[in-house]
């Protein structure tokens, strides 16, 4: 439980640490009726036009990640094409496969995560689909 707190926090404050210095939020000293105190200001206009800038940004890198799988993979049906290379990553958690494709590091999403976590280092073929602009791994499966 000290463990999620201290996270949780350093969340946050790592959190306001960035908005400050992105500029979401300034804070400056205010009186009245004889008492000082300090006022916080959001600007919401300025963290909206940062996260429109970060999505864009996400957008890009998934294009040139599904250029690069079109370029390396061989259509196999009307949805369906398919990679053959060398797994350099697995991260289970977040659902993710690097693979090696001709020198090229390709990074795909695998919704079923069950059994990656065997596969760094192995050769394998991965049918994808395309999915929302990007694509999707269908299936993996070990080469012999």
């Amino acid at each position: 439980m000290k463990r999620l707190l201290l996270f949780l926090f350093v969340l946050v404050l790592a959190t306001a640490a960035v908005g400050w210095v992105r500029g979401w939020f300034t804070a400056s000293p205010a009186e009245a009726g004889g008492k000082s105190g300090f006022v916080l200001t959001w600007d919401a206009d300025k963290f909206k036009a940062d996260w429109g800038k970060a999505g864009d940004k996400l957008k890009e890198l998934s294009r040139a990640a599904a250029d690069k799988i079109k370029g390396a993979a061989k259509k196999i049906s009307d949805d369906e094409s398919e990679l053959e290379g060398k797994v350099s990553s697995v991260d289970v958690e977040n659902h993710t496969i690097t693979l090696d494709v001709g020198g090229e590091r390709i990074p795909l999403v695998a919704p079923d995560a069950t059994g990656i976590e065997s596969l760094p280092g192995k050769d394998v073929r991965v049918v994808v689909v395309q999915s929302n602009g990007g694509y999707v791994v269908r299936k993996v499966e070990e080469k012999k």
